[in-house]
């Protein structure tokens, strides 16, 4: 019984070894992306960026599909909606605040 155990665990670790390595590889993948593409501003846009908004940039302006761009204006317009929102939200709520 204790060999079982033993080997559930090994198991377990091997497997968290596994999941460990493929995320850090992802990670440093994603970071060489940026450094690749941005040069040495990649990795503050990689850690304080929208990933996805920065990766879809560079394929943009890298394509020549004219539905590549305008799909990319929608996403902009999108974001920059909803922090319109967020910040009318949070003007609201100290206006609120301060009228107390």
């Amino acid at each position: 019984m204790a060999e079982l155990s033993a080997l559930s665990a090994a198991a377990t670790v091997l497997d968290l070894i596994g999941a460990t390595s493929r995320t850090f590889a992802s990670n440093l993948s994603s970071a060489w992306f940026f450094l690749e593409s941005y040069g040495i501003a990649g990795p503050i846009l990689w850690l304080y960026g929208d990933r996805d908004v920065w990766r879809i940039q560079v394929q943009v302006l890298q394509s020549t599909n004219e539905s590549d761009a305008m799909e990319f204006k929608k996403l902009a317009q999108n974001d920059s909606n909803i922090i319109a929102v967020a910040v009318s939200l949070c003007t609201l709520i100290d206006t609120v605040h301060n009228t107390d």
